[in-house]
């Protein structure tokens, strides 16, 4: 297959359907692609050109996905993976002012700040949806919930095979929560089926299954969440990624304190509200430990900031996520 063909998703499953390891590998078609997804990068997350960006970002959602949130083996495959996913991640880390070194005391504080705006600025829109009419805000919400959230279990195995002693135990115990007991899969699937949706269990709702790449309600913001987060775990170093996973334990116990008391006064039967309920306590706790994992002597102050730097990308991300789901429900 020719590269010129390889930055469309059905060039890539064709591509990822071959047996990567066998036969010969010319240097052409990897430098064409390379070449290909370079241009896209700039037209995507430089010039935020609003097609190019799209396209990027379905690209990346298709490999991550069909890759079980890892890196491609296909060389054509990692090669457009590899150059996209860079180019978000370069595109989405503060610039500027963000200091090279922090200490801990200014770390917990900023991080603590990054959390509050979110509930202030952010999280009301949950109770706005809650009051609708109809449950057409909580349908558009919870489809995007679930496509920004996809691969998160994987990514924090990934995340695990990047640190160690302390931080890999409580980052593996994170893993237990999720896996154990009643399925995260399966309450969830219970919540969408009070919203009158199907969800299937083992792939979600999240997939390029036919019926599932045109619905207009799954925000291209919600893969950009998705891809971010899986980009930073593939890297060697993972205080990036840490200061992400922070973020997203703290940032949901806020918004499962919100959802619950919200869907209660909706009158939602009360196994549909579980997958919040429990992580109104499961989530201050994994906050709780996350904080103390990144106060520890482990990091040095160029970690720290970096930590600090994952965290504030992913939360301008996530504000941004908020905002596409607002103006597509012409929200105020």
């Amino acid at each position: 297959m020719s590269a010129s063909r390889a930055l469309d998703i059905q060039s890539l499953e064709q591509l990822q359907a071959t047996l990567p390891w066998e036969g010969t590998q010319s240097p052409e078609p990897l430098q064409e692609a390379a070449r290909q997804a370079s241009a896209l990068a700039v037209e995507a997350f430089e010039r935020r050109t609003p097609e190019a960006l799209e396209r990027a970002e379905r690209l990346l959602h298709y490999l991550n996905v069909s890759n079980a949130f890892g890196v491609p083996v296909h060389p054509i495959a990692s090669a457009v993976w590899a150059v996209l996913s860079q180019a978000l991640v370069r595109g989405s880390l503060p610039k500027g002012d963000a200091p090279a070194e922090i200490d801990q005391p200014r770390m917990r504080a900023a991080l603590e700040a990054l959390i509050a705006r979110a509930e202030q600025v952010d999280h009301p829109f949950l109770d706005a949806i809650c009051e609708l009419p109809t449950e057409a805000g909580l349908v558009l919400y919870a489809k995007n919930w679930l496509a920004s959230t996809q691969g998160f279990t994987s990514n924090l195995l990934a995340l695990a095979q990047r640190t160690t002693g302390a931080t890999r135990g409580m980052i593996l115990g994170n893993v237990s929560d999720e896996v154990s007991g009643q399925t995260h899969e399966r309450m969830r699937a219970r919540f969408f089926a009070q919203l009158g949706m199907s969800y299937d269990e083992v792939r979600g709702i999240s997939t390029y299954q036919a019926g599932r790449r045109s619905d207009p309600e799954l925000l291209i913001s919600s893969l950009t969440l998705l891809n971010f987060r899986s980009a930073l775990v593939a890297n060697a170093h993972p205080t990036w990624a840490l200061g992400v996973f922070f973020a997203m334990e703290a940032a949901f116990h806020r918004v499962c304190v919100r959802l619950v008391s919200a869907l209660r006064r909706r009158r939602f039967d009360a196994q549909a509200m579980e997958i919040f309920t429990v992580h109104v306590e499961a989530d201050e706790d994994h906050a709780k430990e996350w904080l103390e994992i990144l106060e520890s002597d482990a990091w040095s102050a160029t970690d720290r900031a970096r930590i600090l730097q994952g965290t504030t990308a992913y939360m301008a991300l996530r504000h941004d996520w908020f905002n596409a789901m607002k103006a597509a429900l012409r929200l105020p």
